[in-house]
């Protein structure tokens, strides 16, 4: 029951809005409240849950004018257990675009966006998130894993269709609206045309390489500007 109350008959998710003009951090909470902070105004820290499974997420921590005193906490959408340095890379974009002179090679590595601006998931593409894989190596737990996917898919579902989408306030959006000329747009429109040979890493080598190549640029690219301005960092 503490599961049904936890995911269902609540929200389809809980967005968080950078917006990178205005230097202001919009977030929606579990309770339905809007928040909206200065970046400046947020301490960003590593997190790891405590159970059974050890994860690492990102905590936002919202400061007091005295810059120490933590008055709210939110959680960004990420949760690992392969460590620091994937979770490095999740920060690492976010910062990128709220501070640096980089936006379009951002653009350029982002492959899958969710299907669910003003809409709830679908079955299928709740399905093939779970279900997504970085190799074809692991086919060979599919055979123990789909079942158990297609278990919680089901209750991904369900969660979906008695939750309700989250509304932004009217302010918010105001100050969220892209420039009119704005080129760059990222969105579930832009995701891979063939989807499942995607999550199932078993792409065409053609395809793989494109989008390979494009983002290998784009991260050099951001690369070479940030040793730039920063010194060249050894990682």
């Amino acid at each position: 029951m503490r599961l049904l109350h936890k995911e269902w008959f609540r929200k389809t998710h809980y967005p968080i809005r950078f917006n990178r003009k205005t230097q202001m951090v919009h977030i929606y909470k579990v309770s339905g409240e809007i928040l909206s902070v200065p970046w400046g105004y947020i301490f960003f820290a590593p997190a790891q849950s405590v159970g059974v499974t050890k994860e690492w997420g990102i905590d936002g921590h919202i400061l007091a004018d005295d810059g120490e005193t933590v008055v709210d906490t939110f959680s960004l959408a990420v949760s690992l257990t392969a460590g620091k340095k994937l979770l490095g890379e999740y920060w690492e974009f976010i910062r990128c675009y709220m501070e640096e002179d980089c936006v379009a090679d951002l653009a350029d590595i982002v492959t899958l966006c969710p299907p669910v601006e003003n809409r709830k998931e679908g079955y299928i593409f709740g399905l093939q998130y779970l279900l997504k894989m970085d190799s074809r190596l692991e086919w060979i737990f599919l055979p123990i894993m789909f079942p158990l996917d297609l278990l919680a898919s089901i209750g991904r579902y369900i969660a979906m269709q008695t939750s309700k989408i989250p509304q932004w306030s009217q302010e918010v959006l105001d100050a969220c609206q892209p420039y009119p000329d704005d080129p760059i747009n990222v969105s579930a429109a832009n995701n891979p045309e063939h989807l499942w040979r995607y999550v199932l890493a078993n792409e065409k080598r053609e395809e793989y390489e494109t989008r390979h190549a494009r983002q290998t640029a784009a991260n050099e690219r951001i690369k070479t500007k940030l040793d730039a301005r920063y010194g060249k960092q050894t990682i």
